[in-house]
């Protein structure tokens, strides 16, 4: 019945949005040149549905993302990081009428500077084994370094103090992911024209490397000497993968090697061996900023589009270059033609989820607080995340040198369109309408990562920067693919597809042109009833028999970036 009335709902919304028109365009401005707009009046004819010749053009975008991709890692609050941030701001200001503000919080930056690993028979003879990085935030060992027994406990075998004290821990890193029918399965709606999804059903969406903050917890307090991760990739397709990304500091050290190493280091501990490992690391206090800038219109219920500045490559994250092409756009118009009040949120510490502690999701939980606050003052309508736009997908194939374990491929196809939405006919609607007019294939509309549970809202994770906006029970949509490289840097502009790029940003700038024009009571859905459950519960204290975010609770764990 719930899906009888959003479909319902969708065509009344569609029927609606399909009469509007467009007006006169005027050329968009070069990507890294200031806005033309700047030098001359607002323009008054405004534009019911985004016409392309007013929007930023491919080859605009591809110079943010060549820009983008100049930084490197962006480790939250490394110079990288600090770096893009002034530069995004320095392009915000430039729109005219454009209102900024920025948040600064303090972080313990930690940044390698040296690590190695040695292995051998006995402590009394090791040799140099290549490593493909250094586990995030994991502890620096004394200048000697740390020796110790191999022990390798595979996937599946816990991590105790009986089997890792005072041992160096080898960790196979699996491949996590969800089977595509299991994702059909949680669809609002699946847009499939030319039916390539459909052919994938038994196929499965990978969307991590499991290096995991989990294992890193159990070896620490199995009182682990070390721990090192093993990849089944070659080690040049995986150097210096930056996961976990907690920002938690580890009281452990912790290395990751590539499949050739992996397969030395599993015979060596079955043969009784040893390792060395080194890690030298700088930990010292840093700030970190977020940006909100605010487009105001004819009505202060806002819209907010969201995405985070820190990142390993031009695929992660790209969605802040999508939101500054976005507020050029919506900039360059006098604030009457914007229907609603326009707030683009750059957030920090997406690889520092810890910002601030209990919560998670770095300045995105600090953010969807305050919006939670605005929404229940009749401040704000409802949130939409971007993140990794244009992404083509790398497949793992057998090794074509016939050496252990797999390679990663770079294919002819592009990651799914995945969506998670709310239950909202306005934004379930709105953004089937796009995705059709922009012929965005392979796209699916998710009530979540994973089935319903007994949790408020039934479906509460939304497989990243996401999370925290749903858990806060706010109209939520969030675009997010999740290729195999994602946490590597090095893998950038080879892995995105300008076309698709400018279509899904184009696209996006459509959609909250329409979402503007919506009531919003048609955008809240479920939402509006979902809060009043959950005021009740926590005033009553009746949220214990239900998993439901009251004031001052940390938010669940992620499980996917």
């Amino acid at each position: 019945m719930v899906r009888h009335r959003l479909l319902l709902s969708a065509l009344a919304v569609s029927a609606a949005l399909s009469g509007c028109t467009g007006s006169s365009p005027t050329p968009a401005s070069n990507a890294d040149a200031p806005p033309s707009q700047s030098d001359r009046a607002l323009r008054t004819d405004c534009e019911d549905s985004v016409e392309p010749a007013s929007f930023a053009s491919r080859e605009d975008l591809w110079e943010f993302e060549k820009k983008l991709d100049s930084y490197g890692l962006r480790a939250t609050g490394n110079p990288a990081h600090q770096a893009y941030v002034s530069w995004l701001q320095s392009k915000l200001e430039a729109i005219p009428g454009l209102e900024l503000q920025t948040s600064d919080y303090p972080i313990r930056r930690w940044t390698e500077t040296a690590a190695s690993l040695e292995i051998g028979d006995s402590m009394a003879f090791t040799l140099p084994l290549p490593i493909s990085g250094v586990v995030p935030y994991s502890l620096a060992t004394p200048a000697a370094g740390v020796g110790a027994p191999l022990v390798y406990l595979p996937a599946g075998t816990d991590i105790t103090a009986e089997n890792a004290a005072g041992k160096i821990v080898l960790r196979d890193v699996d491949i996590t992911g969800q089977a595509n029918a299991a994702l059909a399965a949680v669809a609002w709606w699946i847009y499939d024209p030319d039916l390539s999804f459909a052919r994938q059903l038994t196929g499965s969406m990978n969307n991590a490397q499991g290096v995991t903050g989990k294992d890193m917890e159990a070896a620490q307090t199995a009182n682990a000497a070390g721990l090192i991760f093993l990849h089944d990739f070659p080690r040049q397709q995986v150097l210096d993968l930056y996961r976990p990304y907690d920002g938690v500091h580890w009281m452990i050290p912790a290395l990751q090697v590539g499949s050739d190493e992996a397969a030395q280091l599993r015979d060596l501990a079955a043969n009784g061996g040893y390792a060395r490992l080194k890690i030298s690391a700088l930990d010292e206090p840093a700030t970190t900023r977020m940006l909100v800038a605010t487009l105001p219109g004819t009505a202060d219920d806002a819209l907010v589009i969201e995405s985070h500045t820190d990142g390993t490559s031009a695929l992660w994250d790209n969605g802040p270059l999508a939101m500054l092409a976005m507020a050029r756009y919506f900039g360059q118009f006098d604030a009457s033609c914007r229907a609603r009040t326009l707030k683009f949120v750059f957030t920090t510490a997406h690889l520092y989820q810890e910002l601030m502690p209990p919560w998670r999701s770095g300045s995105a939980n600090l953010y969807a607080q305050q919006m939670d606050r605005d929404y229940a003052a009749g401040k704000a309508t409802a949130a939409i995340v971007i993140e990794h736009l244009g992404a083509r997908k790398y497949a793992a194939i057998p090794r074509s040198d016939g050496g252990p374990g797999q390679e990663l491929s770079l294919t002819d196809q592009h990651e799914l369109n995945t969506y998670f939405v709310t239950e909202s006919p306005g934004l379930l609607s709105s953004l089937l309408l796009q995705v059709q007019k922009h012929q965005l294939g392979e796209s699916l509309a998710l009530r979540g990562t994973g089935l319903p549970g007994a949790h408020l809202p039934l479906s509460n994770n939304f497989g990243g920067e996401g999370n925290p906006y749903v858990q806060h029970l706010l109209p939520t949509l969030a675009f997010i693919t999740a290729p195999l490289t994602l946490f590597t840097p090095g893998y950038s502009l080879e892995g995105i597809d300008p076309e698709l790029l400018h279509a899904q940003t184009l696209m996006f700038a459509d959609l909250i042109q329409s979402l503007s024009q919506l009531p919003r009571e048609l955008i809240a859905g479920a939402a509006t009833a979902e809060r009043l459950q959950r005021d009740l519960l926590c005033a009553t204290g009746l949220d214990i028999a239900i998993d439901v975010l009251c004031e001052g609770t940390p938010s669940a764990p992620e499980t996917a970036p």
